[in-house]
């Protein structure tokens, strides 16, 4: 039998420990009474919460039953270290993504970009480059008598270009120390 198992950080210290998935041989136990469960709040360690998601008789059911609860990808290597537990099968880490409608980043490796929409218009960046503003924003920005450059104008030009509907979504990441802003122009 194969006993998947979610273990999600709930400490403040978020951006060093990533959310994960193990598949066991043997079902996860409780923290405090040590009893065995297989479906349920397993508790709570050290910053770590554990909750198992059932019992599989093989290992692709109980892979299949972490795609189903998130998107998910292999560990790296520097992931890995030793699997801590004799009884864990195999780890599966918690994709870092920004998903939207005009575009998804993928935040695993490097920002990795989808393009979801056409005539996609990268209207604010700032990333290891600098920062850049796109022609539309900087003008909207100056129609509006604001500092394109400025953060606390960010919120009001948004609105103004949706209230001109465009279509405009924000992505940002800490530990990439990047942000963007894109939008589509609204159709003729």
């Amino acid at each position: 039998m194969f006993y998947p198992i979610r273990v999600e950080n709930i400490g403040p210290n978020q951006k060093d420990h990533t959310d994960h998935f193990v598949i066991q041989t043997v079902p996860g136990t409780t923290n405090m009474s040590h009893q065995e469960l297989t479906d349920g709040w397993l508790g709570s360690t050290n910053d770590w919460s554990r909750t198992a998601l059932g019992e599989f008789e093989t290992l692709e059911e109980a892979r299949e039953s972490i795609r189903s609860e998130s998107e998910v990808r292999p560990p790296k290597d520097h992931e890995i270290e030793d699997l801590p537990d004799p009884d864990e099968v195999e780890r599966w880490m918690v994709r870092d993504l920004s998903d939207g409608d005009l575009v998804t980043f993928d935040w695993d490796d490097s920002p990795d970009i989808t393009y979801e929409a056409d005539g996609l218009v990268w209207l604010w960046s700032q990333d290891q480059g600098g920062t850049q503003q796109d022609d539309v924003w900087v003008a909207m920005a100056e129609g509006l008598n604001l500092d394109p450059r400025d953060r606390d104008s960010e919120d009001v030009i948004l609105d103004e270009l949706r209230g001109l509907g465009w279509r405009v979504e924000v992505a940002e990441h800490d530990g990439w120390d990047c942000r963007y802003i894109v939008g589509t122009p609204p159709k003729s």
